[in-house]
């Protein structure tokens, strides 16, 4: 039975059980394992890690147990009780939330703070856009932008906003990962 797009329910054509990491509540939101090793390939030891769209904090937390040293920041309005319930059982020390929508925390955040940032919230066009140039802003010189859902079927908003940003600006799509793309500036494939 398929859950509605509402709320905690997996995007569609996505499997509704999703990949549950080792040691954590819920599922990630992802297509595979490789993806979550991909992000943590692109993942410092330590600094900010930055999550755009948290849903219930598995991805998160699976990072924060591979990087101990790492901050990791999740940044949600959640759509549900459910989902921040999820979040907190989640919670590991070295996490933090940032609860509200993508535009008011880069309005709030200081540039060029974070390590790495995993943009996977609004999946338009126009919410991407915006969440690559806040990404930029609070990305320090030689960090890391990844992208979830790029070319995903019944998502084109994330690669049209994923190319017109790297049109636009110097950054480049250095590695592909499944839906995830790797940004970084000045350097091309």
């Amino acid at each position: 039975m398929n859950e509605p797009r509402t709320g905690c329910a997996f995007p569609m054509g996505r499997d509704l059980y999703g990949f549950y990491p080792p040691n954590t509540a819920g599922p990630a939101i992802i297509e595979s394992p490789a993806v979550l090793e991909a992000v943590l390939a692109e993942t410092p030891e330590a600094g900010v890690f930055v999550e755009i769209g948290t849903w219930g904090g598995a991805t998160a937390a699976w990072i924060a147990d591979r990087r101990p040293g790492m901050t990791v920041l999740s940044v949600d309005r959640f759509a549900s009780v459910l989902c921040r319930l999820l979040w907190i059982v989640n919670r590991r020390a070295n996490m933090q939330l940032f609860t509200g929508d993508s535009a008011t925390f880069y309005s709030v955040a200081r540039q060029g703070f974070a390590a790495a940032v995993f943009v996977d919230g609004d999946h338009t066009e126009e919410g991407v856009l915006a969440d690559l140039r806040g990404a930029e802003r609070i990305v320090r010189p030689g960090g890391t932008i990844m992208a979830h859902d790029y070319r995903q079927p019944g998502i084109p908003g994330v690669a049209l906003a994923v190319d017109r940003f790297c049109s636009e600006t110097d950054w480049h799509i250095v590695r592909q990962v499944a839906s995830m793309v790797v940004l970084r500036k000045g350097v091309q494939r």
